[in-house]
C-alpha cells in the first residue's frame, strides 16, 4: 500500500482510450489534504479531465465522466466514507450512450449512487496520463493511502464487483484486464500491462488483507476439456500426492 502525503503526491501512467471500463482501488483517506474533492483516480487528456474518481466534503465517492457540453457526474450517499477506514471502492461505466448509468460497489455491497449531472454532448476518451491519488497539476492530493489498484475494459458483473469489494484481489477477474497496480511494498509496477509508473513522494504502507489466487490458478494450463485425476488413479487429492501438468490439457 502507498500513503499519500496530502500535498505533492502522485503515481502516473499512460491509459489508453476505453469507451466502458471498471476501475477498483482500495482507499484510506485520513484527511481532507490539499483539497476538498482529493483523487482516487483522474485522467488528463489535453485540457480536459474525462475521468474522476473523488472524494468530497460530504465524505462520499464521487465519479465522474467529461462529456464536452456536461459531464456526467454522481455520487454515494454522504458519510458512506469514513474518515481512517480502508474502503474497497469499484466503479463501472459505459460511456458509449448519455442514458447509461454508472454503478458502484462499496465494501460488499451496492450503496445508493445518486446522479448529480446528466452528459451532454460528446464523450471524451479516457486516454492521456491517468494519476492515481491526485491529479496531474498537484492540485487534489490525497491524504492516506491506495492500494490494488485495477483497471478493465468491460463491465464487471455484480458478483465481480461485490467480490472485489469484499477483498478479492482482481486477478480472480482476468477477463478484460487491463491494469493492475497492487503497490506492494517497495514495487511500482503494473502487473498485467506492463506500463511504466512514475512515483512522486508516495511511502511505503501495510498492505491491506487481500485474497489472492493460488500459483496453481493463476498457471492453470489452458484446454477445452481438462482432466483432473491423481497421479495414483485409485486414491484422491489429498494423499499427498503431486499432479503431472501436461501443456494444454490440464492435469493428467
Amino acid at each position: 500500500m502507498r500513503g499519500f502525503n496530502g500535498t505533492t503526491s502522485k503515481i502516473e501512467f499512460t491509459l489508453a482510450d476505453h469507451i466502458v471500463y471498471s476501475a477498483f482501488a482500495v482507499v484510506r483517506v485520513d484527511a481532507t489534504g490539499d483539497s476538498s474533492f482529493p483523487r482516487v483516480l483522474q485522467v488528463s487528456a489535453s485540457t480536459t479531465h474525462p475521468i474522476g474518481l473523488e472524494l468530497t466534503t460530504a465524505n462520499d465517492f464521487s465519479f465522474r465522466h467529461q462529456w464536452t457540453t456536461s459531464k456526467y457526474q454522481g455520487a454515494t450517499d454522504t458519510d458512506t466514507l469514513v474518515i481512517g477506514t480502508t474502503h474497497r471502492v469499484c466503479f463501472t461505466y459505459d460511456s458509449g450512450s448519455t442514458s447509461n448509468e454508472a454503478i458502484c460497489y462499496l465494501d460488499g455491497a451496492i450503496p445508493t449512487f445518486t446522479r448529480s449531472t446528466a452528459p451532454t454532448g460528446t464523450r471524451q476518451a479516457t486516454s492521456g496520463t491517468a494519476v492515481i491519488g491526485n491529479n496531474a497539476g498537484q492540485l487534489r492530493t490525497l491524504d492516506g493511502a491506495i492500494a490494488e489498484f485495477a483497471w478493465w475494459n468491460r463491465l464487471l458483473t455484480d458478483g465481480e464487483g461485490l467480490a472485489l469489494t469484499k477483498g478479492f484481489c482482481p486477478l480472480f477477474f482476468p477477463k478484460g484486464l487491463v491494469h493492475y497496480i497492487p503497490l506492494i511494498g517497495n514495487e511500482l509496477i503494473d502487473i498485467v500491462g506492463g506500463v511504466a509508473l512514475t512515483n512522486t513522494s508516495t511511502t511505503v504502507e501495510a498492505h491491506p488483507r487481500i485474497i489472492r489466487p493460488s500459483a496453481q490458478i493463476l498457471q492453470f494450463p489452458p484446454s477445452n476439456n481438462p482432466i483432473i485425476t491423481d497421479v495414483d488413479t485409485d486414491e484422491t487429492w489429498d494423499d499427498g500426492d503431486t499432479g503431472l501438468i501436461v501443456t494444454g490439457t490440464g492435469f493428467v
